[in-house]
């Protein structure tokens, strides 16, 4: 898949340079380590805090030797007296003997039985502590002794009573087998007589036969039953089951880690997937339309965090970061003293590190004797609060032991000293620059309002993009905002670059490009805002006069103006 493509003038950049691989997703890792560290720690003391306030339950675990009579199956029985074990009689028996607190439906749900053999039934019971659990082990099986005692007695007399009817009936049997014996040997005899009595002799004997085998047994049953109920018993009392002190734990704090770690690194990942900000060199370049010709990585504004105070390797490299933004803008600005055309710096996130930037080279400027005025166009004013002035004015301010000359105008679109009629319109700015050497701009490109009054404040400009916090969007409305405005844009600066950025921050324009593109602003009216030199002349320095030739019937008269 790939992510969302910036689009810049000469179409959408390439697919290649968006293409998600393993190093895009562990530089992503890498970046946003503080997150998924502090997601997997903070399930580490999720997990941690169960096991301490929620702790698992002990088990305490008691086997049954149960016996059964030869006529029944024992495999088959076991499973029934499991089945009665895990019934409500039972628990309920329990609660009420314990006095527990915990209803019958509770102490159902804590407690398992289970078959060993077809003679041993074990019950294994959970419970809030060691102790209880034995306790409802013992009493669970007790319990059950008894009430599966209760059941057999009562199986044994219904059977019982069942065996007595059964005598009854056929003593009532024999007494008439032996009344209707008694009429037939009164009878004269006879050889029909005498076939009749052997036939009756006969029916006697077995009915006194089912006489004796019912009395047999209801005489043997009960014996048998309570034989039965002594030799069921609890073969292993109630004993708590082996738990390790350090596993239990280890398995609630590793869980929770792992837990953690896999919603962090999740979040990471998903938000590198779906984000359409920008963060590689050649994107930047691309969306901006110009060079990303420095590149540095994370700087900070203010103080430094405890964390980098306690590292002083990543603020050491943090402080060469901004020298190195200090140095490069240095570069941009003229030597030698003079009224030179103003530097601006538009930042595109991170409006503090731009202010600093440019107070630092102001600063460095006024050390090597150059009169500097610096100027605060946003409306957060974070260089005037860095001077420790944010009242609307033109002053001069002692900054880092320099004096330095500051602009903080109170006007949504505020006129710059570089337009003709400063003089007329903001006299004491317009007198205060022609008393400096060097201006020096912050500006914020909005897209909503514009930059028509950049080029009296500044002619080129210097756009400071922060890595991962804009859009592609974002990134080429500033640029087209800065060009349509008719300051030169020179090029960009990275901050929060990933080091495992790779791609070329060079946006490849030709020169005959650069130089056709500056005489169709022109051609527009943007280039009118300045006009130190004219149209044609500016062309001749830029593209030659060949193409200023070509422009120059493009170029509207003089103090023509684009309006918004």
């Amino acid at each position: 898949m790939t992510r969302g493509l910036p689009q810049g003038p000469r179409g959408p950049v390439n697919a290649a340079a968006g293409l998600v691989s393993l190093s895009f997703l562990g530089a992503a890792l890498k970046r946003r380590r503080r997150l998924w560290i502090t997601m997997a720690i903070v399930g580490l003391v999720f997990g941690a805090s169960i096991y301490v306030f929620a702790p698992p339950s002990h088990q305490a675990a008691t086997s049954l030797i149960l016996t059964y009579p030869a006529t029944e199956t024992s495999a088959d029985a076991i499973l029934t007296d499991v089945a009665l074990a895990q019934t409500r009689a039972v628990a309920g028996k329990v609660v009420h003997d314990l006095g527990l607190r915990e209803s019958t439906t509770d102490l159902l749900s804590s407690y398992t039985v289970v078959d060993e053999t077809d003679q041993i039934m074990t019950i294994t019971v959970s419970a809030r502590s060691s102790s209880a659990a034995v306790r409802e082990a013992n009493a669970l099986a007790a319990a059950f002794l008894q009430v599966r005692a209760a059941g057999i007695r009562r199986q044994q007399q219904l059977f019982s009573q069942s065996v007595s009817q059964q005598i009854r009936t056929a003593q009532n049997a024999v007494n008439a087998d032996n009344a209707a014996l008694a009429r037939l040997q009164a009878k004269p005899a006879s050889p029909q007589t005498q076939k009749q009595i052997t036939a009756m002799q006969a029916e006697l004997a077995r009915d006194e036969s089912m006489v004796t085998g019912l009395q047999d047994t209801a005489t043997v049953t009960p014996a048998a039953t309570e034989q039965q109920i002594r030799d069921s018993y609890v073969y292993d009392t109630a004993a708590p089951v082996p738990q390790s002190r350090l596993r239990v734990p280890l398995q609630y704090t590793v869980a929770g880690l792992l837990l953690g770690l896999v919603v962090g690194v999740g979040l990471v990942l998903v938000e590198a997937l779906v984000s359409d900000r920008l963060r590689r060199r050649d994107d930047v370049a691309r969306a901006l339309a110009a060079p990303v010709e420095l590149s540095v990585g994370r700087v900070r504004a203010g103080r430094f965090a405890v964390w980098d105070r306690l590292v002083a390797r990543r603020a050491r490299q943090r402080e060469r970061d901004m020298e190195r933004i200090v140095v490069y803008l240095g570069s941009l600005v003229p030597d030698g003293a003079g009224q030179a055309p103003g530097l601006a710096v538009v930042p595109v996130g991170k409006p503090a590190v731009a202010a600093l930037a440019v107070v630092r080279l102001a600063v460095s400027c006024a050390q090597r004797g150059i009169r500097v005025m610096v100027a605060d166009l946003d409306e957060g004013r974070p260089v005037a609060r860095l001077l420790g002035d944010t009242s609307a004015g033109v002053r001069t301010v002692t900054f880092g032991g320099q004096q330095l000359i500051l602009a903080v105008p109170d006007q949504i679109f505020p006129i710059g000293p570089l337009h003709p009629q400063a003089a007329v319109a903001q006299p004491t700015l317009a007198s205060a620059y022609h008393s400096a050497e060097l201006l020096l701009t912050l500006a914020t490109a909005d897209p909503a309002l514009g930059l028509d009054n950049l080029p009296t404040w500044a002619t080129r400009a210097v756009v400071m993009v922060t890595a991962g916090e804009c859009s592609a969007a974002r990134i080429h409305a500033a640029g087209e905002v800065i060009r349509l405005s008719g300051t030169q844009l020179i090029s960009a600066i990275l901050l929060d670059a990933d080091t495992t950025d790779n791609s070329v921050s060079l946006w490849p324009l030709a020169e005959s490009d650069v130089a056709r593109r500056q005489a169709a602003d022109l051609a527009a009216g943007q280039g009118a805002a300045l006009e130190l030199h004219s149209a044609e002349e500016m062309l001749s320095a830029m593209v030659g006069d060949e193409l200023a030739k070509e422009a120059s019937d493009l170029v509207p008269p003089d103090g023509a103006r684009r309006r918004k």
